[in-house]
């Protein structure tokens, strides 16, 4: 009969073992001992790999590395099941704190291969492309404010963050967005996050310095949007019949001009 030291000795074994499949399957520099498993309950059933990142670096290159392998998404509730047109489910996790967000957090989830992904950053990194909701207290939640009387938790609102419509609420303030138009621009945004296709171009006829142009489309959604973010570091129009609807900028060399614009986008976009 195995003792209790055996069996966690095989535990430990076939966690192992999980771990070395699912870094055969991840595209290289994804993979990390950090990285949360969880074993398939049956052959029928996807292994889990949860993963916690800290900023838009991270979070892209997950998105841009990996191809999902679904083409629709399944959102089963208790009593409800919804199938949307997109590769991606993506839920924001609220929970109750008073005039903070510090532990918000949005989750991409999708499918790859054998494995069930789930990226989850704090929210605030893309809080600008949702809605801020403020709710109740759950009764459920009382606890996380002891020593407080119920009349005053009553009063009381916390903040969530949604997704503006086609939202799926669930008890406990998280939501999943039903929106796929939504999902695609959450989605758009950390695959175009600090990666812009620049061209280089001649350099500056009156000042000499090295020019960079790249296409609109890659920060901003119209041209004109794109000038306005452009001119605040010196951008200007590029027309040409080789390239149109292109911004150039005058810059030592692009890594300034991806940090500019991750940074404005970040932090301005509204």
């Amino acid at each position: 009969m195995m003792n209790a030291i055996d069996k966690k000795i095989e535990e430990l074994q076939k966690l192992k073992t999980l771990h070395q499949r699912v870094k055969k399957i991840l595209p290289d520099g994804l993979y990390s001992d950090e990285i949360f498993i969880i074993a398939p309950r049956s052959k029928k059933h996807l292994t889990t790999v949860m993963v916690k990142v800290e900023d838009l670096d991270e979070m892209a290159k997950w998105i841009k590395k990996i191809k999902p392998s679904n083409e629709k998404t399944i959102i089963s509730g208790a009593s409800t099941r919804h199938v949307i047109d997109s590769s991606y489910r993506i839920d924001t996790n609220n929970p109750p704190q008073v005039n903070s967000c510090s532990k918000h957090e949005i989750k991409i989830k999708f499918t790859y291969d054998k494995l069930d992904i789930q990226v989850t950053m704090p929210v605030d990194k893309v809080k600008h492309l949702l809605t801020p909701i403020s709710r109740k207290i759950f009764s459920t939640e009382y606890h996380y404010f002891p020593g407080m009387s119920q009349r005053k938790i009553g009063e009381m609102r916390v903040l969530s963050f949604g997704f503006g419509i086609l939202d799926l609420a669930w008890y406990g303030g998280n939501r999943t967005c039903m929106n796929v138009g939504k999902i695609n621009e959450i989605i758009m945004f950390i695959k175009r996050w600090n990666t812009i296709n620049w061209t280089q171009i001649n350099n500056s006829p009156s000042t000499g310095h090295p020019r960079f142009v790249c296409h609109f489309l890659n920060f901003a959604k119209t041209y004109e949007e794109a000038l306005y973010i452009a001119k605040k570091m010196g951008g200007k129009k590029y027309h040409n019949t080789q390239y149109g609807g292109g911004i150039a900028f005058e810059a030592s060399g692009t890594q300034e001009l991806d940090d500019f614009i991750s940074a404005y986008l970040l932090e301005n976009t509204k």
